[in-house]
């Protein structure tokens, strides 16, 4: 199964990578780490992985795998978010990502209709196959 990816509804993307029930959440912590880590030092003038704000480089995208930590929640799919719009924690296609999206495009006042069009995108996470063992890369 191919990563899904959501808007959060306020500042960014959340990203999600299906796997297999049984590492333990530290592991999958470990992995999220290991993984920005590698995608910031291999494209540093798009990507940081540095989480402290005061060292962060202008101008990067942040890959924040502490969201993979214990005890952090994000916003699910369909959360309205506490912003002047309304604005809604929505699924995307990876087209859209690519052509660009701005958060304000996903509100209280048209989700409704884009579910309507495009159906649910996230139908695939209740589908077993697919899921990536961690176990394989840590």
């Amino acid at each position: 199964m191919k990563p899904l990816v959501k808007t959060s509804g306020s500042k960014g993307l959340h990203v999600y990578v299906p796997i297999v029930r049984g590492p333990m959440q530290k592991t999958a912590w470990t992995f999220a780490k290991a993984l920005a880590v590698t995608l910031a030092s291999r494209h540093p003038a798009l990507m940081t992985s540095e989480y402290r704000k005061e060292k962060r480089p202008n101008g990067r995208v942040l890959v924040d795998y502490n969201q993979n930590r214990w005890g952090s929640t994000l916003a699910s799919i369909y959360s309205v978010r506490p912003t002047p719009l309304a604005t809604v924690s929505t699924p995307l296609e990876w087209t859209e990502v690519s052509r660009g999206v701005r958060m304000e495009d996903f509100r209280l006042d048209n989700v409704r209709e884009r579910i309507a069009k495009a159906g649910d995108l996230w139908k695939p996470l209740l589908v077993s196959r697919g899921r990536t063992d961690l176990g394989k890369f840590v």
